[in-house]
């Protein structure tokens, strides 16, 4: 994947957000339960994450190793909870700006090497689409079907689905949705209901979307 094709995902991704500005949304959701507020900025906190682990690299500096995910997001959720919902937006922006930035320096060869990042064997584009653009818009994605938004989950299956297949190399694990479910029994009702209220039956891609989620053990 080259160049622009990372700053396009990234620049729908940051747009994407920008939808939830002015919402009326407020910080009502708690660890277990989140609400945009909580999601967006979930992804502000990796994103500055991942721009820190860029300086790194280029500095030759110690990468910052997650010791425990589940305290580092529980963190991450305490620090953002008192921001309001449009500082957090505007922090998150500013990320993806900065991010790219510090990402332009990197050559199309630099791109495709893997081993950047100590115990990852991915390229570096696909760290890139993974911090800009597929754990955002999942995140966003199991907002909407937590919510029951069946809608809107649709139209960003529809939307972003093929850049989705693209990074995976056309592997629907890449839409997987258990990370987000202790209780898997949880996911399945989840994806039975949006089964049950699509009308895209002839979405080829929605239609595999649901089913590999109801049969994902």
């Amino acid at each position: 994947m080259n160049k622009n094709k990372i700053i396009a995902l990234s620049m729908y991704t940051k747009e994407k957000i920008k939808i939830f500005s002015g919402s009326g949304k407020t910080a009502a959701g708690d660890f277990l339960n989140w609400d945009i507020h909580d999601v967006i900025g979930h992804i502000a906190f990796w994103l500055n994450y991942s721009k820190t682990q860029l300086i790194n690299m280029k500095t030759k500096k110690q990468f910052d190793h997650i010791e425990n995910l589940e305290d580092t997001n529980f963190n991450a959720y305490t620090m953002y909870k008192g921001k309001p919902l449009e500082e957090v937006i505007k922090e998150t922006e500013d990320l993806f700006t900065e991010y790219l930035r510090l990402a332009d320096p990197f050559t199309e060869e630099e791109l495709e090497q893997k081993d950047y990042f100590p115990g990852v064997s991915l390229e570096l584009w696909k760290c890139m689409v993974l911090d800009l653009f597929i754990h955002p818009i999942m995140h966003i994605l199991h907002y909407y079907l937590k919510e029951g938004m069946y809608r809107e989950f649709t139209e960003e299956i529809k939307t972003s689905g093929k850049d989705f297949l693209d990074y995976s190399g056309n592997r629907m694990d890449v839409f997987s949705f258990k990370e987000f479910y202790g209780d898997q029994s949880e996911k399945i009702s989840r994806f039975t209901k949006l089964q049950d209220f699509s009308g895209e039956r002839d979405n080829e891609l929605l239609r595999g979307v649901i089913q590999f989620n109801i049969e994902e053990n």
